[in-house]
């Protein structure tokens, strides 16, 4: 979050940001290193956690959850806790060990017929290694 409030304020957007952990630790490392923010970092669970607001970005990965789950927590978190118009930012990060064939995030979203606004990849040695997927609600 610290990187995220130093992008938007180059780019002249201001935001106030919000964090959920399952871990306490980071949410209190949180609530340390961003002290006029720390009413708004949560433990918990991204399938379960009541929100306190609706958000115009939502920034989430799957790895965290098991597989055959993974369309229906998008969903989830598409419908209730994204504003009308938010994006939720979809990342997935690879290994330069991981197969070339495995496929991305995207790949899975078109089968699941979950309509992508946008994708941006990151390289690191000219292999893809992190790819953001934006889904507009």
């Amino acid at each position: 979050l610290e990187c995220v409030i130093k992008w938007t304020a180059e780019r002249n957007l201001n935001i106030t940001p919000y964090g959920l952990d399952l871990s306490e630790g980071l949410i209190e490392c949180a609530r340390q290193r961003l002290p006029e923010y720390k009413q708004n970092f949560y433990v918990g669970n991204g399938w379960f956690w009541q929100k306190p607001v609706k958000f115009d970005y939502v920034r989430t990965e799957v790895v965290y959850v098991p597989q055959q789950l993974q369309k229906r927590y998008i969903k989830r978190i598409i419908e209730m806790y994204l504003a009308e118009g938010g994006n939720l930012l979809l990342t997935e990060y690879r290994s330069s060990k991981d197969p070339p064939d495995k496929p991305w995030i995207d790949q899975t979203l078109k089968k699941w017929k979950i309509n992508i606004t946008k994708q941006v990849s990151g390289f690191y040695d000219t292999k893809e290694l992190t790819r953001v997927v934006v889904i507009m609600k």
